[in-house]
């Protein structure tokens, strides 16, 4: 009998020699949970077992290197050339199949743009000397690979699938994407070999083939043997060439793949890194067009997704067409750790919604272990497996009903306390209801209204419109309070910032303050609030300029540690959104700014000036309500931390689970 709501993802598929329980896959994403010398750890352990708990049938561990000679391509991925993996790898796959889901691995060299500093050699190799490579986020030279390299490497991706082979694994994923090594065999824009593995696409796909031939006839009886492709390396020049060579890659190894993964761009251009791993500025499904073409193409091999798949709707609509065989999702398995559970059981209200802010993937390319933004256990697991029952029972007070204060309610109502919220306003949700009044925040926006909902029900005792004193705590007399009071808006001392036709970007944002007409606009502060302020008023045609301290190196460079920054420039770029950085603001006046670069005094004419400096905190009320009570946190932008959602989750769960 069909699953009554999504009879294509809970259909049970054989893939290989495999007989999967649905056709979820829960894609290869880095968790930087081995030790600093790839080795498996109990945290890492327990991070796949949450990951297997989801529901997904075939759930991989991201990015582990072959070797690491030459290899390496961050600071914390398993060492699959180390033997003593081997008891670690076991236990890995014991706890996934304990959960009924099969376990992948994913095989992975870097090639010309591994790291160099942290491989034992020193050294990078790679398909050729490659000079000037457009794009390249690495130095140019490196060794060019001789036919013993080559032999060295292939022995290397044996050794590596037989070791997991042997642990228990059912499959494994050899990375043919995303500009790492064999990407940069098959990449025509990276390849500049003159002998029989450079030129036409038959040379190109001929060292990359000689790996899966060889992982296949070690392990392919018994397991999986996947890869993951790249269509295209550079949004510049995306052609249905780069379709073809992949479709045509994918017939020639047919007999020895079982299913590709199809994904877009290279890893090594930032520039178009940003469609590899999507921020909420890119469309849902948005890779999925290419994952169609292969799959129309009929290739012998089976075909799944990448690319911002976030919803079990989603996966049903795809498959329902046709688009796919399986369906890949990365991020949905950590927002919510019983994802697919949950819809599979008809609970699908309960799933918590991801952002799609690229939290987890930005600390991973900082060289951090794995957390969600919205998902405080992700990463943590091994430290909460699950939510105990606090030892005494208390009464906790929470005083603001934003991120933070939601999230320690609900923490701690499942912990057994007796809870009550106040908040100021009419309704929940605090500062998410600016942060998602943006065109671009849908997801944002549907987060806000889950979790206003999941606390309204959660059974604490929620007070709003009524802005909570220390008369209030008295009068309570709470065991434990938790101040969530949030932030205000920054405004400093400069002559002007206060005049007429000076607006706070989150009345600007809410659509508080409408700005008619062609206007010419300053921005002031140029961090995330005042860059994302200025997408829409640039589309709606004004002219705008953000003006700001900043770096310019920095702010140029900040890209690099976080895809939704690389969206907002990309799109300011194309807008023609303007900058001042290295600038001190000296002046507000009517009709625009005086600021000082490099010693000199300059003004920026503006109709319209928007105060975007940042956040601050009210500390005379938090100093007024901090000492009523001796077990007293503060949480969210009170911490006094970065004051952004990840923190505010992170710091209404913790402190929550210490009362």
């Amino acid at each position: 009998m069909a699953h009554p709501k999504y009879p294509n993802v809970f259909q049970s598929y054989r893939y290989g020699p495999l007989r999967l329980k649905n056709r979820i896959i829960n894609l290869p994403m880095m968790n930087g949970q081995s030790t600093p010398d790839g080795r498996v750890t109990k945290q890492m352990v327990a991070h796949m077992a949450a990951r297997a708990k989801t529901g997904a049938a075939l759930v991989y561990i991201g990015d582990s290197e072959i070797e690491s000679k030459y290899g390496m391509t961050h600071y914390s991925p398993l060492d699959l050339s180390y033997d003593g993996n081997q008891a670690g790898l076991v236990e890995l796959a014991d706890e996934v199949h304990r959960y009924g889901a099969k376990i992948g691995i994913e095989l992975n060299h870097g090639g010309r743009a591994a790291y160099e500093k942290i491989n034992s050699s020193g050294k990078r190799i790679g398909p050729s000397f490659e000079k000037g490579i457009p794009g390249s986020r690495t130095p140019s030279d490196c060794i060019e690979m001789d036919r013993a390299l080559m032999d060295e490497v292939i022995a290397a991706y044996v050794h590596a699938a037989k070791m997991v082979n042997n642990a228990g694994f059912d499959a494994v994923m050899i990375h043919v994407a995303h500009g790492w090594l064999l990407h940069q065999f098959l990449c025509k824009r990276t390849n500049r070999r003159t002998d029989e593995y450079g030129g036409s696409l038959e040379n190109r796909m001929r060292f990359p083939l000689e790996v899966i031939r060889a992982v296949y006839n070690a392990v392919g009886s018994r397991m999986a043997v996947d890869v993951r492709v790249s269509c295209g390396g550079d949004l510049s020049d995306l052609s249905q060439d780069d379709i073809d060579e992949v479709i045509e890659f994918l017939k020639a190894g047919s007999q020895w793949i079982t299913g590709a993964n199809v994904s877009c761009m290279d890893m090594t251009n930032y520039a178009t890194s940003e469609y590899m791993c999507q921020s909420y500025y890119l469309p849902h499904m948005v890779n999925t067009k290419w994952a169609e073409q292969v799959k129309a193409a009929d290739t012998g091999v089976i075909i799944s997704n990448s690319g911002s798949v976030v919803t079990v709707q989603e996966a049903e609509d795809l498959l329902a067409a046709g688009k796919v065989d399986m369906v890949g999702m990365g991020r949905a398995a950590f927002v919510d750790s019983l994802h697919f559970t949950k819809a599979y059981r008809g609970q699908d209200e309960d799933i918590r919604p991801c952002l799609r802010c690229a939290h987890c993937v930005d600390r991973l390319f900082n060289f951090y272990p794995v957390r969600c933004a919205v998902n405080p256990t992700v990463g943590r697991e091994y430290e909460y497996p699950d939510i105990p029952l606090a030892k005494v029972k208390k009464k906790v007070m929470i005083i603001g009903g934003g991120p933070a204060g939601m999230q320690a309610a609900q923490t701690c109502i499942q912990r057994g306390h007796e809870v009550v919220l106040y908040e100021k306003s009419d309704k929940l949700g605090g500062g998410l209801h600016v942060a998602g009044s943006l065109p671009a925040k849908y997801d944002m926006r549907r987060y806000t209204q889950w979790m206003m909902k999941k606390t309204m029900e959660c059974g604490a005792r929620i007070v709003l419109n009524t802005e909570a004193g220390p008369e209030d705590i008295r009068r309570e007399a709470p065991d434990a309070v938790m101040l969530a009071i949030g932030s205000i808006p920054l405004v400093l001392p400069i002559p002007g910032i206060t005049g007429p036709n000076v607006y706070m970007a989150g009345d600007v944002d809410t659509g508080k303050v409408k700005i008619e007409g062609k206007k010419k606009i300053v921005i002031m502060g140029a961090g995330f609030t005042g860059s994302e302020c200025a997408i829409p008023l640039a589309q709606e045609g004004h002219d705008v300029t953000l003006v700001d301290m900043f770096p310019q190196a920095q702010y140029d460079m900040a890209g690099i540690g976080s895809q939704s920054w690389m969206s907002i420039l990309r799109i300011h770029r194309e807008l023609g959104v303007k900058n001042i950085l290295e600038a001190r603001i000296n002046e507000v006046t009517d009709n625009g700014v005086w600021y000082t670069k490099k010693g000199e005094k300059q003004f920026v004419e503006a109709d319209v000036m928007i105060n975007c400096m940042g956040l601050t905190l009210e500390t005379d009320k938090l100093e007024a309500m901090q000492y009523i009570v001796p077990e007293t946190y503060r949480i969210g932008d009170c911490f006094g931390d970065k004051m952004n959602i990840d923190t505010a989750i992170m710091t209404g769960f913790t402190y929550a689970m210490e009362i």
